[in-house]
């Protein structure tokens, strides 16, 4: 048994994360981002490959059998880091997928 406090556990994530891709566009835009247009989408996108190029930040992705279902990113400014965007759709929040 895990003895530390729940917040420097591991977390237990059903899903499988990786770096967003452009190809994610659609599938975000449809699965999490309704609110957004797909050029909004993808513009997004392209804006956070271009940090992962630079090493800037990240975008990541929750994908559950090809449907992507949640949606992270981080960005390093001159002295500070932040998460932003945390997005994961209602059916699968409370099972680990943002803490991971």
């Amino acid at each position: 048994m895990d003895t530390r406090p729940p917040a420097l556990q591991p977390p237990n994530c059903p899903t499988d994360l990786r770096h967003v891709s452009i190809t994610d566009a659609l599938n975000l835009q449809k699965n999490v981002w309704q609110h957004r247009s797909l050029e909004e989408a993808e513009a997004i996108i392209q804006r956070m490959v271009q940090f992962q190029r630079n090493k800037r930040g990240l975008g990541i992705v929750a994908v559950h059998d090809d449907t992507i279902v949640g949606y992270g990113q981080t960005s390093l400014w001159m002295q500070c880091a932040e998460i932003s965007d945390l997005l994961v759709i209602p059916e699968y929040q409370g099972q680990g997928i943002g803490t991971a």
